[in-house]
């Protein structure tokens, strides 16, 4: 079947409307019902993974679907109205995401279009300004035993991180808790700051790959680790000039390929700005509340 992907580029992406069914429903009659209610609904907005194009909801046999997703790891239903900004009208089409984990990070599946929602943290400290990196631990699929920005990972099929950057935030709330420890009391939600967003490809080894619409929020917080070793190998905290120096002594190929675009594109200007408007005794993130744009950069 066509990739939804295959004819809509990233500046579109914020026009698909979404709503995630959580299959995990001990009365299957119930999780049916609330399918076809939300084929109707169609209100939440995000940036989904969406690969399987379904013309029409009567022709969907939605409890052998239900039954589908109950079996599969980290599933998700997902139904979609596809907007072609190109058009007058709205082409509309049940779209269907049954994925396992590792599904949007193989590149037999990017190369077919699969596109997925992410999020990178930049965590500073509110007193010393540093930025606390992580070095991703060996057992991780994508990019293991590089060094990156504080937490990358991706928002869930749920409804509280599918609402674009409000969802984004929440996202990373939950990972930096999961990756570092950090408890979600010191990064609250509103702490973040969304800067913008960069659409990026990048091949791992292997069969392995990123491609992702990433969110960028910084946070200023003093923060408690407590490092998930399936997740993160180490820490460092480092000022600018630290990590300027670090990038220059090692390899290229030991930072990850987001990071390093952000670095490139983004990261000192607005790092410098955050030094500059020191509010008092404390950075706050929230400084850089003017840079805040919707823009999907193509890096």
């Amino acid at each position: 079947m066509k990739g939804v992907y295959d004819d809509i580029d990233a500046d579109n992406i914020t026009r698909f409307y979404v709503i995630t069914v959580d299959p995990d429903h001990k009365d299957l009659a119930q999780f049916v019902d609330e399918c076809r209610t939300v084929n109707q609904t169609r209100s939440n907005v995000c940036r989904s993974l969406m690969r399987v194009r379904i013309p029409s909801v009567d022709k969907v046999d939605l409890r052998a679907m239900a039954e589908t997703l109950r079996s599969s790891t980290k599933a998700a239903w997902t139904v979609a109205k596809d907007v072609h900004t190109s058009t007058t009208s709205a082409e509309e089409s049940l779209l269907f995401e049954v994925e396992r984990q590792d599904a949007c990070h193989l590149m037999e599946n990017i190369n077919k279009g699969l596109l997925h929602r992410a999020f990178s943290v930049f965590l500073f400290h509110p007193e010393t300004g540093k930025l606390l990196l992580q070095k991703r631990a060996p057992e991780k699929i994508t990019f293991p035993n590089m060094w990156t920005n504080t937490c990358c990972s991706h928002p869930l099929a749920v409804r509280s991180e599918m609402d674009g950057r409000a969802g984004a935030k929440k996202a990373a709330q939950r990972k930096l808790e999961h990756e570092l420890g950090i408890e979600a009391s010191q990064v609250p939600v509103d702490m973040f700051q969304f800067l913008t967003r960069i659409h990026y490809l990048a091949p791992s080894t292997g069969p392995w790959g990123e491609h992702e619409i990433d969110y960028i929020l910084f946070i200023t917080a003093q923060v408690d680790l407590n490092l998930n070793k399936n997740e993160v190998c180490d820490v460092k905290w480092v000022s600018m000039e630290e990590l300027k120096a670090l990038m220059n002594e090692l390899d290229p190929s030991a930072f990850t390929p987001w990071f390093k675009l952000i670095v490139n594109a983004f990261l000192f200007p607005w790092w410098q700005q955050l030094l500059d408007k020191k509010n008092g005794e404390a950075f706050e993130a929230k400084a850089l509340a003017q840079h805040e744009n919707d823009t999907i950069h193509r890096l």
